[in-house]
């Protein structure tokens, strides 16, 4: 129950026993007041955060309930908002599928200042609080967030004859990353979806489905421009997604590659390209970075007074683009958690979250990867109460069989079998390597025990930026190495440890993807008039024709290359 109504007593010395009586009546009252709306041990979630100061104008309050309301519930609530001058501000309430949520939107946007809240049900407060609305003083620009620094890449020297061998083997282009498998077992069924990133206009963009040959079975090119990163396919839609720099928004494209939806941030955000996870009911998840100026010389001795400090916002947003939930870091993780080795807290630009990855435990809740903490975070989806903190300053576990710990990691991904799985890019420690790591994490002793590391030390590869550690569908380990001198794309493992591929590039950081992930595609861009086509004997020297027709399923024109089987 919410402490929302005070009583002070100046002179209980002098109070007569009547007067204490009728106090505490008074009190059983309210409290009884309390318990008969149904609505107050419900209420578990509001956003904005109480108290919080970094809201945008455009914000709108959103309600939590942990069961489902009923229509006659909805009927007798209502969402009071009031400036500071106690002026009610109007809006209208928005019912969600949900069934669980209740929204408030106003119907201008708000100006800067102090915002009050009081809901109420049944002629009954529920809950009280206050927000603040700060005007944007910087326009979040999320080309400033790739992690590597612009134009920090030499031109790709395009003169290896092997490299050249392998573009007109596939009748590719002379502007496509040229890889070459260096070693190869038994990978087993599947392709890997990556993206290529560039940072001058020397050299495109690209999206690739690539199958265990080498062999690139769909490509799309973008300029500088229209840069684009973390090419994914949802695992509960079937649909590839991919973030677009340009407009700060993801596109849905079906199995024919035709563009089916976009995804967008609300709020008057933009959305980062760090992570998006699209749910089977269409909401999804995804993240925000949000730069507030900061007087830093208030927190550290060496800070700046105007500070750019960038913390991270994540959106949960229906398939109507309500927000139903909303989590800041700036209301649960202090600037000076960040990690010392990385952050450097005197800085005139501080990105002390660096978020880059999301997933959901078995039980539902949150799991937030951040780069710059160096740490896993569990974030509770109900109330957004951060439920553990595993690595960085803040870590609350033993760390067993590892004594060097993960540092600037990517990709956290659940495994099930308390097993979880991270790329450790290793920047933060002295001797510098990357490594895909699995831990066991028991959340009743607070152990965190390291039982697989997938490694090349002996090459010295260190990947400071970006990259991957996946499960691919039988269970495999896919390591997208992204970045990295020795020209390392991917390497993959089998359940039992054993590598059976490993692709590189001929050239030298001629593809360096945000992630490399394995799984089964199966495209429907075109069709043929059978599925098997069957050839008679063809003697030495005889040439055989075969006649078939091809269907175009997309919704414009597009090029075949050439053919592969394997």
């Amino acid at each position: 129950m919410e402490d929302f109504f005070i009583f002070t007593l100046y002179k209980s010395n002098m109070l007569s026993m009547k007067k204490a009586f009728l106090v505490v009546i008074l009190l059983i009252n309210i409290s009884l007041l309390f318990s008969q709306s149904g609505l107050t041990n419900d209420l578990i979630y509001v956003n904005p955060y109480p108290g919080s100061i970094y809201n945008n104008p455009e914000v709108t309050i959103s309600l939590g309930f942990i069961n489902q309301i009923t229509s006659s519930e909805i009927d007798n609530i209502e969402i009071n908002l009031f400036d500071d001058y106690n002026i009610k501000i109007n809006g209208s309430l928005i019912v969600p599928k949900s069934g669980k949520n209740l929204i408030f939107k106003p119907d201008n946007v708000l100006s800067e200042g102090k915002y009050f809240v009081k809901i109420i049900h049944n002629n009954v407060i529920v809950k009280s609080f206050d927000f603040s609305v700060i005007e944007k003083q910087i326009q979040n620009n999320n080309n400033s967030f790739f992690e590597f620094p612009q134009n920090s890449i030499s031109p790709i020297m395009k003169s290896n004859p092997q490299a050249d061998a392998y573009r007109e083997k596939y009748m590719l282009p002379t502007s496509f990353p040229a890889v070459d498998i260096t070693y190869y077992g038994n990978p087993g069924g599947g392709y890997y979806i990556m993206n290529r990133l560039w940072q001058t206009t020397e050299e495109p963009q690209y999206l690739i489905i690539m199958d265990t040959l080498g062999f690139p079975v769909y490509y799309q090119t973008f300029t500088l421009a229209n840069a684009v990163q973390d090419f994914y396919l949802q695992e509960e839609t079937g649909y590839l997604t991919y973030y677009k720099n340009a407009d700060s928004t993801y596109v849905q494209m079906d199995s024919s590659y035709n563009v089916t939806n976009v995804y967008t941030a609300k709020n008057g955000y933009k959305a980062d390209g760090h992570e998006l996870i699209v749910k089977e009911d269409g909401y999804y998840w995804l993240m925000i970075y949000d730069t507030q100026i900061i007087d830093m010389s208030q927190i550290v001795p060496q800070g700046q007074v105007n500070a750019h400090v960038t913390g991270l916002i994540i959106q949960h947003i229906d398939d109507q683009g309500n927000v139903l939930f909303e989590w800041q870091s700036w209301n649960h993780m202090e600037i000076t958690d960040a990690d010392p080795a990385i952050v450097n807290l005197g800085a005139n630009g501080i990105d002390y979250v660096h978020g880059n990855a999301l997933d959901f435990d078995s039980d539902g809740n949150l799991l937030l990867s951040s780069r710059n903490l160096s740490e896993i975070t569990k974030i509770n989806i109900s109330n957004g109460d951060i439920m553990w903190r595993l690595g960085g300053t803040q870590n609350e576990f033993q760390i067993i069989n590892d004594s060097i710990n993960f540092s600037a990691q990517h990709h956290i991904r659940y495994l099930g079998d308390d097993l979880y799985s991270l790329y450790d890019n290793g920047w933060g420690r002295d001797f510098k390597f990357s490594r895909g790591l699995v831990y066991d994490i028991d959340t009743i002793t607070m152990a965190a025990i390291l039982v697989r590391d997938d490694n090349k030390v002996e090459d010295m590869l260190f990947s400071p930026f970006m990259g991957s550690y996946d499960t691919g569908p039988t269970k495999e380990k896919v390591i997208g190495w992204s970045y990295n001198l020795q020209s390392y794309v991917l390497s993959e493992y089998d359940s039992l440890d054993n590598l059976v591929l490993e692709m590189k590039t001929f050239e030298a950081l001629d593809l360096i993807s945000y992630r490399a992930i394995k799984n089964y595609w199966e495209t429907n861009a075109i069709d043929f008039d059978s599925d098997v086509y069957l050839i008679e004997e063809v003697g030495i020297s005889e040439t055989e024709t075969l006649e078939f027709t091809v269907t175009n399923n997309k919704n414009e024109i597009f090029t075949i290359n050439g053919f592969n089987s394997s």
